[in-house]
């Protein structure tokens, strides 16, 4: 199961996700597949949802499915120590305080 990406990967993955199709066509095309069928994913398509699943990205099905709301969906990924895909899949669901994470805050 490939959970670690590039930098570059995953600002081109927000891209596709934002509807750059170019871009999910060359994730699809060049080794990150999962990614690209993500981007059907989000928009409704059950089949992308079913492949995510059939093909070994639970994970990314999950954090789909908790952008929709489904509670059982965020304590799949938080037990299965997914915890960024949780706070993203929040976050997708309008939950403001996922936008905003003490991690990166520096005592100034």
């Amino acid at each position: 199961m490939k959970t670690a990406y590039p930098s570059k990967v995953l600002v081109a993955w927000g891209e596709a996700i934002s509807g750059n199709k170019k871009i999910r066509d060359w994730l699809t095309e060049n080794g990150f597949k999962e990614l690209g069928i993500f981007t059907y994913a989000v928009r409704n398509k059950d089949d992308a949802r079913k492949w995510l699943l059939e093909n070994g990205f639970p994970h990314l099905a999950a954090t789909v499915e908790g952008a929709e709301g489904r509670e059982t969906a965020i304590k799949w990924l938080e037990n299965y120590n997914f915890d960024v895909l949780a706070k993203t899949a929040m976050a997708g669901d309008g939950d403001e305080a996922s936008f905003k994470t003490d991690e990166y805050e520096t005592n100034n």
